[in-house]
């Protein structure tokens, strides 16, 4: 393994691999006569990874806002990971594939690699101390990117990101995504205006946000605006390659584009985190008023005024402009979430309950008084802002490494943004603006699944692009299987176990899928011991670690038990109603021992011991045993 010598802000020629460097042959020497087939075909295999490795990166930008199924239990955050880890997958496959091929493989060296290593190391470290190691590990259910494989996607995307930037490639990944927000954009508006777009039989199926929760639709809302803005300046830029004729049409779609996301905004105003869309635009405007970056000057009015529009909304407040009925959404306000962070600071204070516990910490940590709320039956899975989230679930050395990731990120960000005024950085301050957003919204705003991966991906592309604008050499780790016979079998041998360990994730996460979508199926079903239960065993068959299959079977065993018990003497089975008791139960203590610490699995076998002691009198000190522990 090597690294190029340059240093990153200067530029000194081209990169050599001097472990696989031979030495020149003679003047005298005679070659013999060599077939050029081998390297035109490995040229056109290469080729053809690149183009798989390209097409990867606009799915991810492309796929992640918009993608959903709506045959799944746990939900659209659910299936954007897995769809998420599909495609990465299929990536990280190709560029392997390449490096094979070619002999060589290079890594890009960034100026995060050590701190978000080091972060990456910790969260293994957390997972083996956690309170839950396997929801630690895969994630917690309904939302499984706060486990340790949703990091290491994370972390494997970024350098992917990073390690295969091109100025082409990023303008593909931009489109990607702005492409997604005009989709997001347009099924919103239709959405909250009620007008029908969909035939009846898909409407059940399909999402009212296709970003997950309304505040989540909010924030990739406002993400939007200064990514539109960077749009039009790019088009619009001098030396801009774009047609006149492309150049209208696309103006036309992203300014109308631009009003519905405003609109949008001031119609979902109670879901607005509005002091992220504050942080976001007010930097994008400085550097635009300080003239570090100096958009096309027929366009400089855009910012000002879209920032003046935003300063009116705030201004106008909660209005009547949507006509759908809006889910109530319910999270843990600040003063709860940092209530929680304190009291589970003196339980864990380095390493935390583990990742993806937080509904451990908030079920053993919230206050007294929070019980006389008349929201005092919720359970919160997740935190309002990452940082309190990190302090409860990875301790405070989780959560300092973490945050010495993002300010890392966000000091490099400021000072190459800066610097050189004379290169000007229109696509980079886009981005940038967004990566400010994000920054924000990590400690007052609730994120989930989408909003995590949609936000490393934005973050990865502002980093590369800020490096090319800026100029900065690239440095590169090169793995080459020609440096020596040795390390080139160590290498193949590598190859061929990652190989492996591919193929087994790819069969795993696609029964994971499957298990939920039985399941799914399932939740859409009476209950029925012909009907639903047969495809919640199917589920558990596919995928045995979940507890919460186990939890919805009891429930399910219990509903058909109760049914059976309120009809008439002359009616009623008794065999049927003990054998749903025994199997409710039996299911419920399974989801016990599989999640011994969610107060959720605790609660359903005591509501499962409270139904059955009408059947059998020795259940109701278990019921109140059961209650008693959660």
């Amino acid at each position: 393994m090597q690294s190029s010598e340059k240093p990153s802000f200067a530029r000194f020629g081209s990169q050599a691999n001097f472990a696989s460097e031979k030495p020149a042959a003679a003047p005298s020497m005679v070659r013999p006569a060599t077939s050029d087939k081998p390297v035109a075909s490995k040229a056109r295999t290469s080729k053809a990874f690149d183009l798989i490795i390209t097409g990867v990166l606009m799915l991810l930008c492309f796929g992640v806002p918009v993608f959903f199924t709506g045959l799944t239990f746990q939900g659209i955050a659910f299936e954007k990971q897995i769809f998420f880890y599909f495609c990465l997958l299929a990536g990280l496959v190709a560029w392997v594939s390449k490096g094979v091929m070619t002999g060589e493989m290079k890594i890009r060296r960034t100026p995060l690699d050590i701190p978000v290593i080091l972060f990456w190391l910790f969260s293994i470290v957390a997972t083996v101390f956690s309170v839950d190691r396997w929801h630690s590990f895969w994630g917690f259910f309904g939302d499984p990117s706060r486990g340790f494989i949703s990091i290491t996607a994370l972390v494997l995307a970024y350098f992917f990101i990073m390690s295969h930037f091109t100025e082409r490639r990023r303008n593909l990944m931009l489109g990607s995504f702005l492409a997604a927000g005009v989709f997001v954009v347009i099924w919103s508006f239709l959405v909250v205006m009620k007008l029908r777009f969909l035939p009846a039989s898909w409407e059940a199926m399909a999402p009212l946000s296709l970003i997950g929760s309304m505040s989540t639709l909010t924030l990739f809302l406002a993400l939007l605006v200064p990514l539109f803005v960077t749009a039009l300046f790019l088009i619009h830029r001098e030396g801009s390659q774009v047609t006149r004729t492309s150049r209208l049409a696309l103006t036309g779609v992203l300014g109308v584009v631009l009003l519905l996301d405003l609109f949008l905004l001031l119609a979902l105003y109670p879901f607005v985190t509005w002091a992220v869309v504050l942080a976001g635009l007010g930097f994008f405007l400085i550097y635009i008023l300080a003239q570090i970056v100096r958009p096309v000057e027929s366009l400089t009015w855009m910012p000002m005024v879209i920032f003046v529009v935003v300063l009116a909304f705030l201004m106008i407040g909660t209005n009547q402009l949507v006509r759908a009925t809006l889910p109530v959404e319910v999270t843990p306000n600040m003063k709860l979430s940092w209530q929680i962070m304190k009291e589970s600071l003196s339980a864990n204070f380095l390493t935390g309950s583990g990742l993806a516990t937080y509904g451990y910490d908030f079920s053993l940590f919230r206050p007294q008084e929070f019980n006389g709320n008349s929201l005092y039956t919720l359970r919160f899975y997740q935190g309002t802002g990452l940082v309190a989230e990190a302090v409860s679930t990875i301790g405070v050395i989780g959560t300092v490494l973490m945050l010495v990731v993002w300010f890392s990120f966000l000091s490099i960000g400021l000072y190459l943004l800066t610097m050189d005024k004379a290169k000007n950085k229109i696509a980079s301050l886009g981005l940038w603006s967004v990566a400010v957003m994000l920054f924000v919204a990590g400690f007052i705003s609730p994120i989930n699944a989408t909003m995590l991966i949609v936000g490393v991906l934005l973050s990865a592309l502002a980093l590369a692009t800020l490096l090319q604008e800026s100029g900065s050499e690239e440095r590169h780790w090169e793995l080459s299987f020609r440096a020596t016979p040795k390390f080139a079998l160590a290498l193949a041998f590598v190859f061929m176990v990652v190989s492996a360990g591919v193929a087994f994730i790819f069969v795993f996460m696609g029964k994971v899928f499957m298990a939920d979508v039985s399941a799914g199926a399932a939740a859409r079903m009476p209950a029925s011991v012909d009907g639903s239960i047969p495809k919640y065993v199917k589920a558990i068959q596919l995928y045995p670690q979940e507890g919460r299959y186990y939890t919805r079977i009891a429930q399910e065993y219990m509903a058909i038990a109760n049914t059976e018990g309120g009809k008439s003497a002359d009616d009623r089975d008794v065999n049927r109603i003990a054998f749903s008791v025994r199997e409710a139960v039996a299911s419920g203590l399974r989801a016990k021992e599989l999640m011994p610490n969610d107060v959720l699995a605790t609660e359903a076998l005591g509501l499962v011991y409270e139904n059955a002691s009408i059947f059998a009198t020795d259940a109701l000190p278990k019921a109140e045993e059961m209650y008693m522990r959660a």
